[in-house]
């Protein structure tokens, strides 16, 4: 398994290529972008292993880091980057314009999924089919 992301988009959001941690082949790597007002967002990932940390801070201090295991994807829309993390019903969406601002949103798939379990009149659960009262 890895982490599924678009190196275009992020170096589009992002405004620069990434910096690799070790080699391409490793799957380590560190994009950094800095706003007008000298706050600086990182991310820093390793594609392999799943895990991606996001720093913001200004100048040369750390103000939060926020490490996620278990990625799945990395996206980006809209000058956003959603990190989407298996098994989590909210993802950690960053937003780069006006300003950096963090926030975390209900994860669309596991939405959607509960969706379609509401329209139905039963489920199926491990071979067992439970109707809905």
């Amino acid at each position: 398994m890895f982490i599924k992301c678009n190196d275009a988009e992020l170096i589009g959001l992002f405004e620069s290529k990434p910096i690799l941690v070790s080699s391409e082949e490793a799957g380590m790597f560190i994009y950094s972008k800095q706003d007008n007002k000298g706050m600086k967002l990182v991310l820093s990932f390793s594609v392999y292993e799943r895990k991606c940390t996001i720093s913001l801070g200004l100048g040369e201090s750390t103000a939060l880091e926020m490490p996620f295991k278990d990625v799945a994807e990395l996206s980006v829309y809209n000058d956003s980057l959603r990190i989407h993390q298996n098994q989590s019903e909210k993802d950690c969406v960053i937003h780069f314009k006006p300003h950096f601002f963090i926030n975390f949103e209900t994860n669309k798939r596991i939405s959607s999924t509960v969706k379609e379990i509401d329209k139905k009149e039963y489920i199926t659960i491990g071979g067992a089919r439970i109707t809905k009262k």
